[in-house]
């Protein structure tokens, strides 16, 4: 069995979109139900793959309409990473969220709030900023960029000031 690159990125991101998502937006939710200790990491390794497998197959179709049929079609079998680059919007913003807010709300509506905000992301990133703002090279006709170029390194610099900085200045809603 081949597996393309392209796919095993999309899976792999897709796999630690749902540690953070389980882990930290969802309060390690439903992996806390199994117990302590040894009990809860094999079901958070196990229910992660599972959970990732999962988000990658419901994140492909999803990549598939936001891009539109004709960057789709252009992309050929590269769409199959996409589910990667939609995740590393969702990644930002559930860091972000957690560390900058506090983890306000409910479990289910951080997750929501941080999963539309990362498909506005991703579209501004994909049909505005990449091109305009960050002059990146065009991918597909409409597309421009590489998210899991910029948008990880806004991932990266979010956890240095998160770590390094303990959010320094940014005012806290919880």
């Amino acid at each position: 069995m081949d597996i393309s690159v392209d796919t095993v990125l999309g899976w792999f991101y897709s796999i630690v979109v749902a540690v953070i998502l389980t882990g930290q937006t969802l309060d390690n939710w439903p992996w806390r139900l199994f117990g302590g200790g040894g009990r809860t990491a094999i079901a958070a390794t196990v229910g992660n793959v599972v959970v990732g497998t999962a988000l990658y197959f419901l994140m492909v179709p999803l990549a598939k309409l936001l891009i539109g049929p004709g960057a789709t079609a252009e992309l050929g079998s590269v769409i199959d990473q996409f589910p990667a680059q939609i995740g590393v919007c969702w990644a930002f913003w559930m860091i972000f969220w957690a560390n900058g807010f506090g983890n306000r709300f409910s479990p289910s509506v951080r997750a929501a709030l941080t999963f539309v905000l990362a498909l506005g992301t991703f579209v501004f990133y994909y049909r505005f900023a990449a091109q305009h703002i960050l002059h990146e090279p065009e991918v597909a006709t409409g597309l421009s960029g590489n998210a899991l170029g910029f948008i990880d390194w806004l991932v990266l610099w979010t956890l240095i000031y998160v770590v390094g900085f303990q959010s320094l200045g940014l005012r806290r809603l919880a």
